[in-house]
């Protein structure tokens, strides 16, 4: 454990059984950041500038705290009720202190870094690039680069890539993407310190995001999806309460989990 952050998940209580290991963590209300994107489709400046904020809060203290994140995506951030960001799933992540070097090749392959798909040892800096890829796709409405199926067709593709950004998108916005998306990671933001000088972020106060006085939810063109629920009676007659996971956006993909007995 790290710590609290006001940025990702908390965790309340663990423990194993058997055959489970079962995690008591803050419950995210409305959904996640893919499924927000899905209906949301191009968002303005203003909320990728506090999302961007956010997780670039959330990332550096994890940096700072000796963890390498290695699977950020819009699936991974979920949401409160007002919007802000809760940095969730850290199945992929790493003890490693600042300045050392991971070699697993591991994440999800449109947010992998070019030092991963090319089987490169790696440092922190893979995680700010993944939040570039973020930071595009909310712009746009749409992945920077196509998928690939391997690592090395993906590696391919972010070589040849050269990004061309709607004429809509502001020079500040233009520049904070340029210098998250270097393909060289010594080149490449990757620390608190360097975001906030950024022309598209020093105009906002993370002072402000952290007390909730800025919420993304008052820049949305849409209101926030909430989580789904629903009750269900075991065998027994005891009532559960069960509340859908964001997962992949599909109709026919519900995953269901039970978070508390009434």
């Amino acid at each position: 454990m790290v710590g609290h952050h006001p940025f990702i998940i908390q965790i309340y209580k663990s423990w194993q059984s058997k055959i489970n290991l079962h995690i008591v963590m803050e419950f995210a209300t409305h959904g996640d950041l893919y499924t927000l994107w899905i209906l949301e489709g191009v968002f303005t400046e203003m909320a990728v500038c506090i999302f961007i904020a956010e997780l670039s809060m959330a990332l550096d203290y994890l940096q700072n705290a000796g963890v390498i994140y290695r699977d950020l995506k819009m699936e991974n951030i979920l949401l409160d009720q007002e919007g802000h960001i809760k940095l969730t799933d850290f199945g992929l992540s790493k003890w490693m202190k600042k300045g050392n070097r991971a070699s697993t090749i591991c994440g999800t392959l449109q947010y992998m870094a070019p030092e991963i798909l090319n089987e490169e040892n790696y440092t922190h800096a893979v995680d700010w690039w993944s939040l570039g890829i973020i930071m595009y796709t909310l712009l746009t409405g749409g992945y920077p680069i196509d998928g690939a199926k391997t690592h090395f067709t993906m590696y391919s593709r972010v070589l040849a890539k050269k990004y061309v950004l709607p004429s809509s998108i502001s020079s500040e916005a233009c520049d904070a993407l340029d210098r998250l998306l270097r393909k060289d990671p010594n080149d490449r933001l990757q620390s608190l310190g360097e975001i906030v000088h950024l022309d598209f972020i020093k105009n906002i106060s993370l002072e402000q995001l952290v007390r909730r006085e800025i919420t993304p939810k008052d820049y949305l063109k849409r209101r926030l999806p909430r989580t789904l629920a629903r009750k269900s009676t075991n065998k027994k007659g005891r009532e559960f309460l069960y509340d859908k996971i964001p997962c992949d956006f599909t109709v026919d993909n519900f995953e269901w989990t039970r978070v508390t007995q009434l």
